[in-house]
């Protein structure tokens, strides 16, 4: 490495080596438990950020845990008394074009979209457009949306009862799980007659036709349709896109979210500041389900360090104690809020398997670093 990219790179605080570690071989691209994993060996994993020294710490906590999993990228943001102490990113957004993951790389962060719809829905509860306990039949019908049922079937009568309040609790009724790929499955499409590519609004009279698995109210069940429900709502209230309601209401100035945006995950419409997606999933991340179809439960992409930006400002001063976790095939995110004005966000572009695993993995590895600093 000649003198001047080594000034350079140290101006920047990136770590550079002159090899630029293992590709993934294009077998283990099609092989289903290990399509996408980065084997890292004993290449040194490339680092580019800046930090305070009292929080170095957490480049181990980074760099080991893609080491232990086959991570080919990720980052992590970190705000102690709204100062930035920590922000840097490690690995690759592109293995093909050797990118760099950084803090300012965009990248899925599926479920912690949730949160922007919750507090767009309680914003409109809070300004008098919306009633908690509104149902929402009858709000989404404003909006063309009405429950359907493949032929021969009828919807649920109990869909009729489900309010605003029990989507945002998670107690509607609607089934739980990870489901919310099953509606654009082409099973589906074809037995309910809807275009292909499936349509959000179709997407969401789906829903509103499936059984219910429990009576409104009754217990509380995670559930991805609900909030994907929630979205159609803020449309219908709003009179905006999600993705614009959501930016004005939520965001509302607090962030520059120019590279925020609700994906429709199709490869040809990747964003040139998004990462790659990578998977042991036996199907890819790109070009199989439209994440905008669920916008409210799992769309965003948004950056590392603008998300801890807008957490440690949604949760201001001392007291909170909040965490979150999203996941998707070839993407995980996870955030904290702490109590003493400590707030991390880290994402990932690389999921194992079919479940959340990885973010209990990521998270006590950045957790077991928070609570060994020694803070003021």
């Amino acid at each position: 490495m000649n003198v001047l990219a080594t000034l350079v790179a140290t101006w920047l605080g990136i770590s550079m080596q002159d090899t630029a570690g293992p590709a993934i071989p294009l077998a283990k691209r099609t092989a289903p438990e290990t399509i996408g994993r980065y084997d890292w060996y004993d290449a040194a994993i490339p680092v580019n950020g800046r930090c305070d020294p009292n929080f170095s710490a957490y480049d181990q906590a980074m760099t080991g845990y893609l080491r232990e999993v086959g991570a080919p990228g990720g980052a992590l943001s970190v705000y102690y008394k709204d100062t930035l102490v920590y922000s840097k990113g490690f690995g690759w957004a592109d293995v093909d074009a050797h990118k760099p993951f950084t803090p300012q790389t965009s990248s899925r962060i599926s479920s912690l979209s949730k949160l922007f719809t919750k507090w767009c829905i309680e914003d409109m509860i809070e300004y008098g457009q919306l009633e908690p306990d509104a149902k929402v039949v009858d709000i989404l019908k404003r909006g063309a949306i009405v429950p359907l049922a493949p032929k021969g079937k009828e919807p649920d009568p109990r869909i009729v009862n489900v309010t605003i309040r029990q989507l945002l609790d998670h107690r509607s009724g609607i089934r739980p799980g990870l489901d919310l790929m099953e509606c654009m499955s082409d099973s589906v499409i074809k037995s309910m007659g809807f275009s292909k590519p499936i349509q959000s609004n179709d997407a969401a009279s789906y829903i509103l036709g499936m059984p219910l698995d429990s009576d409104p109210g009754e217990k509380e069940q995670y559930s991805n349709f609900g909030y994907t429900l929630l979205g159609h709502v803020i449309e219908v209230i709003s009179g905006k896109s999600y993705e614009a309601a959501i930016k004005d209401r939520v965001m509302n100035s607090k962030v520059n979210t120019s590279h925020w945006f609700v994906t429709n995950a199709m490869r040809g419409d990747r964003r040139d500041y998004e990462a790659d997606y990578y998977s042991t999933r036996s199907y890819t991340s790109w070009d199989r389900y439209r994440l905008d179809v669920c916008a409210g439960a799992a769309g965003w992409v948004a950056p590392t360090e603008g998300l801890a930006d807008f957490f440690r400002k949604q949760f201001p001063g001392r007291g909170w104690h909040f965490t979150f976790f999203g996941s998707y095939t070839g993407a995980i995110a996870v955030m904290k809020v702490h109590d003493n004005g400590l707030v991390f966000v880290a994402n990932v572009n690389y999921r194992r398997g079919n479940d959340s695993a990885d973010n209990d993995v990521l998270f006590k590895a950045i957790e077991d670093v928070s609570l060994k600093l020694n803070l003021p």
